[in-house]
C-alpha cells in the first residue's frame, strides 16, 4: 500500500472554440480521475504524482490546460542575471497563488540556500533554496555581450547541464531574454520556435532554433520570451494556459500591467 493516497489527473480534450495568435482553435482539456491499485488490492485514488504509476508530468501542451495540485515552479538565479527577468516571474506566480492558482514558487540556486547572488544592476537577492525537481523552470537571462551573467553560465556548462537533466526528468522550462541562451546550449531549442534579446538573435540565429521576433513563444513543454519585460508576459501567460484566464487577467489589474501582443505557438 502507498504511504500516501495519490491522485492524478489525466486530460481528454474538447474543443472550446477560443483562438491562439496564429488563428488555431484552442483546445481545453477536461480531467478524469486515474486509480492505482495499492498492495491489498484495493483500488485508491492518491494525491499528487505516485511513484512510477503516473511518471514525470510535464505541463500540458500549447492550448491545453487543466486544474493541477501542487504546481511547483522554480526560478534559477546565476551571478549577473537580470532583475526583472526573474522578479517579473516570480511576482506574477505570487499574485496568482494568492488569487487562488495552487502554486509554489522559489528562487534558487544551483549551490543551494542562503545564497545571496548578484544581480546584473547590483542587487542582492537570496537564494529560497537549492534547485529542486519542479514542474515548471524558469531561466531568466542577463548580460551576453560582456563576459559574466549569461555568457558565463553557457561557458561554465553546469547550468544548461541541469536544466537538460529537468527538462528530461518531465519539467517544463521557460527562458526569459537572453536566458534562451542557457536553453540553447542545454540542447532544448533545437528544431523549435524561439525569441529572446536583440544582443544575443545573431547569435541565437547560429543555433538549430528558429529565431521569432515575438514576446512570448509558446512551444508546449519550452517556452522563451523576448527582452526582460516580456517575461512578465510570459509569466502571464503561463498562469493562463495553467489556471485560467480569470486567473491571469486578476494578476495583470492587481500589477497594472498590460500584456502586449500575442502569443507565438
Amino acid at each position: 500500500m502507498y504511504e500516501r493516497w495519490w491522485f492524478a489527473l489525466r486530460p481528454f480534450r474538447t474543443v472550446d472554440g477560443g483562438r491562439r495568435a496564429n488563428g488555431t482553435v484552442l483546445e481545453t482539456a477536461r480531467s478524469v480521475a486515474l486509480w492505482y491499485p495499492a498492495a491489498d488490492g484495493e483500488r485508491r485514488p492518491t494525491v499528487g504524482r505516485p511513484p512510477s504509476a503516473v511518471g514525470a508530468r510535464r505541463f500540458p501542451a500549447a492550448g491545453d490546460r487543466f486544474t493541477m495540485s501542487e504546481t511547483t515552479a522554480e526560478i534559477v538565479l546565476f551571478d549577473g542575471f537580470d532583475e526583472l527577468d526573474a522578479i517579473g516571474p516570480y511576482e506574477v506566480f505570487e499574485n496568482a497563488a494568492d488569487l487562488g492558482a495552487d502554486l509554489e514558487t522559489r528562487l534558487v540556486t544551483l549551490e543551494g540556500d542562503d545564497d545571496i547572488v548578484a544581480a546584473s544592476h547590483g542587487l542582492g537577492v537570496e537564494s529560497q533554496g537549492t534547485l529542486g525537481k519542479p514542474d515548471l523552470l524558469v531561466v531568466p537571462g542577463g548580460g551576453w555581450t560582456g563576459e559574466g551573467g549569461v555568457r558565463a553560465v553557457v561557458e561554465d556548462g553546469s547550468l544548461p547541464d541541469a536544466v537538460d537533466e529537468r527538462y528530461t526528468a518531465g519539467a517544463t522550462v521557460a527562458s526569459v531574454c537572453t536566458g534562451a541562451m542557457i536553453l540553447s546550449e542545454a540542447g532544448l531549442l533545437e528544431g523549435r520556435p524561439a525569441a529572446t534579446h536583440p544582443v544575443a538573435v545573431d547569435d541565437l540565429a547560429g543555433t538549430d532554433a528558429t529565431v521569432v521576433d515575438e514576446r512570448v513563444v509558446d512551444d508546449g513543454d519550452v517556452l522563451s520570451a523576448g527582452g526582460v519585460t516580456s517575461g512578465i508576459d510570459l509569466a502571464l501567460w503561463i498562469v493562463e494556459r495553467e489556471f485560467g484566464e480569470d486567473v491571469a487577467d486578476a494578476v495583470g489589474e492587481r500589477m497594472a500591467h498590460e500584456r502586449r501582443g500575442e502569443v507565438f505557438g
